[in-house]
């Protein structure tokens, strides 16, 4: 019985929306494990300019479901989360494993029926099953957005509480 009732632990979970383009300068980002993320992406990926379009952040449990969560972002971003769990890696080291989805959604108006009705249409951005080292730092993903060839940059940070 001791072994079932553990509290579940707290998993702090920090969401960082990047613009990355071809274009321009970058803008000085404070955090300098994020700043340390960008500066070895763009030795991979050939942008020349990362600028922070949103911190976002939630708090799940261990063995938590899902959670849903309007990002901090220019963009009108959607980001949930599913199957949380704490995995051991070996000692000492842990890691967050879970599901995400990144969606975008576009808000229009339009007449119907003589009446202004408003709707909406969600296009998913990233989706994918990973898992992200404790206090770790994650390019969860990078797609184009916009029309310009404007890329967003998705970085995950989990830290357990």
């Amino acid at each position: 019985l001791k072994k079932l009732d553990v509290e579940r632990k707290n998993i702090l979970i920090r969401i960082f929306t990047v613009l990355a383009s071809n274009v321009g300068k970058s803008e000085p980002i404070k955090n300098k494990d994020l700043k340390r993320v960008l500066s070895e992406l763009q030795n991979i990926l050939s942008f020349k300019a990362f600028h922070l379009d949103g911190v976002s952040a939630v708090t799940v449990r261990d063995g938590q479901d899902s959670s849903h969560l309007l990002l901090s972002s220019n963009y009108n971003l959607e980001f949930s989360l599913r199957h949380i769990v704490i995995k051991k890696i070996q000692p000492g080291e842990r890691s967050i494993g879970f599901e995400f989805k990144l969606i975008k959604k576009v808000y229009m108006d339009s007449m119907v029926d003589g009446k202004l009705t408003t709707g909406s249409k969600s296009t998913t951005l990233l989706a994918s099953e990973t898992s992200v080292k404790e206090n770790g730092y994650l390019v969860a993903g990078v797609s184009r957005i916009g029309k310009n060839g404007d890329s967003l940059v998705l970085v995950i940070n989990a830290v357990i509480k």
